[in-house]
């Protein structure tokens, strides 16, 4: 399968985002070039475009500790079929939104982006930095506003990696290299003293995306969206999880411990539940189902997640649901 080197982020979108009771004020304008977050154990930026916009995803994730990252970066791209020129599903600082939760977490909003400028395809991302585990979530919902039916080309969920040497996938614990079309998440890590990343896009046994015969050697992992074609008036949302763990030290036997306890956890990853779902109740998510309707977010881990995502300082999911609007980008090389 052919790979296009031009970063993407994954992308899961979404139309709403209910915020919980005692939510501190929104704000406008967020330069992402240079915007950092400490939440939940995890420092975050995006990747930047040099004009305080970002391409759509997460970058360099860190800890207080652990400086040296591993995923380099997540993005969303579209490209070929009905589209002039490919695109990003962007997120504009100047509109974005950040509200701090009575909870803790953080949330960005973007507003919804006109991808390629006059394709009728508008894209919405948003993203949650958990406070209460080492975790973020990245939803973004595709929407044509056109009359008629849009062939999307290749579009794909891009994971660019960076100072890694151990890895496995949801069909192989010893690697994700020769990953396959039932692959639902790929974890990497480093041989010493860097951070652990787990990645998730869609639920187990689930085909709105393929990793067939992906090769995460290649220094990055791509999700492929396997129904390319959007009829007139439809959305779509999608999800991306990435999950974030650290060694207690720098050696690679603490590397070793540290990867072989977070590997153990992925499965969690497997399907939807309560705090996968937070704050967006009654969502429906290409690849994942429905989130259901759950009792209001106290903030605190659901049983399913307090059980199996701490690990070690926790883990992250990276994920972010972002409303995008008009404006023409040119692509990165």
């Amino acid at each position: 399968m052919t790979k296009k080197k031009l970063a993407i982020g994954l992308a899961a979108g979404m139309a709403t985002i209910a915020l919980s009771v005692g939510a501190s004020p929104a704000f406008a304008t967020i330069d992402f070039d240079s915007a950092t977050w400490s939440v939940g154990g995890v420092n975050y930026q995006f990747e930047g475009d040099g004009s305080g916009d970002t391409y759509g995803g997460v970058e360099e994730l860190t800890t207080p500790t652990q400086s040296n990252y591993e995923l380099y970066y997540e993005e969303f791209y579209f490209y070929d079929g009905d589209f002039n020129s490919g695109d990003y599903t962007y997120c504009i600082g100047a509109t974005a939104t950040e509200v701090t939760e009575s909870n803790g977490d953080v949330v960005i909003t973007c507003e919804p982006y006109q991808m390629d400028t006059d394709s009728n395809i508008w894209a919405t991302n948003s993203y949650r930095f958990y406070s209460d585990q080492m975790l973020t979530r990245h939803v973004v919902t595709i929407e044509n506003k056109g009359t008629a039916s849009f062939d999307l080309g290749s579009p794909y969920l891009y994971y660019s990696l960076s100072n890694y040497d151990k890895t496995a996938s949801s069909s192989n614990p010893a690697t994700c290299d020769s990953m396959t079309a039932d692959d639902h998440w790929a974890i990497t890590a480093g041989t010493d003293d860097t951070m652990i990343n787990g990645y998730s896009w869609q639920a187990a046994g689930s085909t709105t995306f393929t990793t067939a015969e992906e090769d995460c050697e290649s220094d990055e992992i791509s999700a492929y969206l396997t129904n390319t074609t959007m009829a007139a008036g439809e959305k779509r949302t999608y999800m991306s999880l990435i999950a974030t763990a650290e060694p207690a030290g720098t050696s690679s036997g603490q590397m070793d411990t540290a990867f072989e306890a977070a590997l153990a956890q992925m499965p969690a990853f497997d399907s939807l539940n309560d705090t996968f779902c937070r704050g967006i109740d009654g969502l429906v998510i290409d690849g994942w189902g429905t989130c259901a309707a759950s009792l209001p977010d106290t903030g605190t881990n659901s049983a399913v997640m307090g059980s199996s995502i701490a690990i070690g300082s926790g883990l992250l999911i990276a994920g972010a649901l972002a409303l995008v609007m008009v404006r023409r980008r040119q692509a990165r090389h």
